[in-house]
């Protein structure tokens, strides 16, 4: 959960960097990228604990 929750926190700072200057279409297909990681590594983390 922490590697989630670091994740979200520093999604503005990366967004800043990695967005300046960016029309919408690329922003919108970077942050649904972004969160479908997120949402990735959480199933992946749950699967661990799953027989």
């Amino acid at each position: 959960m922490s590697m989630i929750r670091n994740a979200m926190i520093n999604m503005p700072n990366n967004y800043a960097v990695n967005l300046e200057n960016a029309d919408k279409a690329t922003i919108k297909e970077y942050v649904t990228d972004d969160i479908n990681k997120m949402l990735s590594d959480l199933q992946a983390v749950g699967k661990q604990f799953v027989k």
